[in-house]
C-alpha cells in the first residue's frame, strides 16, 4: 500500500550554513513526485531528511502516521527503498546477488533467504528487465543495465515509497527514457509513491504527477507542471532567459532555454 509523507516545517543544516529552510511540503500516496531546482538548492539533501540518512535541526518527517526519526532503520528500509545518485560495488557480486540484499531488511541475523524471498526478487527483476542479467558481474554492467539493478534491488525491499537521487545521470536519453517510463508504470501499475531528484525539467514535466521546485533551501512552487513550469517561476530560480512552449506529444510545458542574464548583458554592451 503506498504511503503519505508529510513534511513538516524541517530545517537542516551544515555548520552555520542553512540547505533546508522551514520546508513543508505533503506527498500524496501513489504519486510521481520530482524534485528540481539548480544545483545547491537543497534537493538531495530533502531526500535525505525524507529517509532518515539525515536528521533534521529541526522539523518533523511523517511516514503515514509514524514520525522516521524514531524508526529503527531496518522498519524505515521495509517501507522505503533509496536509489543513490552514485552506487559503488566493492566487489564482483553477481546481479542476482545484488538484487536479493534488498530483502537483508527482512532476514535475522544469519538466516537464509527463504522461497518467498526469491521469489520477490525475481518478480522485481523481470518488472526491472534485469532477469536476464542475473548472473552477470554487476561492474560488466552498462550505466543503464546498473542503474535497473539498482533499482531492482530497491523493489525487492518491497517499500511503499522509493526515493532516487538523480536516477538518469550519466545516462543517454535512450536509457533515462527507459528508467523514467519504468518508474512511471510502478507508480501507476504498483502504487508505489516515487520520489525522485531530476536536473531536466522537461522530463520532469512529462512524467511526473507532481513538481517540487527548490531554490535556496525554500520552496518556490508546488503543483503540477502546468502550475510549476511556467516562466515566472523559473525566472525567480535560474539566472536565464527562456521559453515556454507544448510538448507536441505529451501536451506538457516544454522549457527552451535561450540565454543566461549574463550573456544577455555582454552582447548588447
Amino acid at each position: 500500500m503506498a504511503m503519505e509523507v508529510d513534511i513538516r516545517n524541517i530545517s537542516f543544516q551544515y555548520g552555520n550554513r542553512t540547505i533546508l529552510d522551514n520546508v513543508s511540503l505533503t506527498i500524496k500516496a501513489g504519486s510521481f513526485t520530482s524534485i528540481i531546482g539548480p544545483n545547491g538548492s537543497g534537493k538531495s539533501t530533502l531526500l535525505k531528511n525524507i529517509s532518515a540518512s539525515l536528521k533534521p535541526n529541526r522539523g518533523t518527517v511523517m511516514l503515514g502516521e509514524r514520525d522516521v526519526g524514531l524508526m529503527t532503520s531496518k522498519e524505515i528500509a521495509r517501507h522505503v527503498a533509496v536509489v543513490p545518485q552514485e552506487t559503488h560495488v566493492a566487489f564482483s557480486f553477481s546481479v542476482f546477488d545484488i538484487v536479493m540484499m534488498g530483502r537483508s531488511p527482512y532476514l535475522r541475523r544469519f538466516q537464509k533467504e527463504s522461497p518467498a524471498d526469491f521469489q520477490i526478487v525475481r518478480q522485481a527483476m523481470e518488472q526491472t528487465g534485469t532477469w536476464g542479467l542475473k548472473d552477470r558481474p554487476i561492474d560488466e554492467l552498462s550505466g543503464g543495465e546498473r542503474q535497473r539493478v539498482i533499482i531492482a534491488r530497491a523493489l525487492a525491499q518491497a517499500p511503499t515509497l522509493i526515493l532516487l537521487d538523480e536516477p538518469t545521470s550519466h545516462l543517454d536519453i535512450q536509457h533515462q527514457i527507459e528508467i523514467l517510463e519504468l518508474l512511471e508504470t510502478l507508480c501507476k501499475e504498483k502504487g508505489l509513491t516515487v520520489v525522485a531528484v531530476l536536473h531536466d525539467m522537461n522530463l520532469a514535466a512529462r512524467y511526473s504527477s507532481d513538481l517540487v521546485l527548490l531554490k535556496n533551501g525554500k520552496i518556490v512552487e508546488v503543483g503540477n507542471a502546468e502550475q510549476v513550469i511556467t516562466y515566472e517561476n523559473l525566472k525567480k530560480v535560474y539566472a536565464m532567459e527562456m521559453i515556454i512552449e507544448r510538448n507536441p506529444f505529451t501536451g506538457t510545458p516544454y522549457m527552451i532555454p535561450l540565454f543566461t542574464r549574463k550573456e544577455k548583458k555582454h552582447d548588447q554592451s
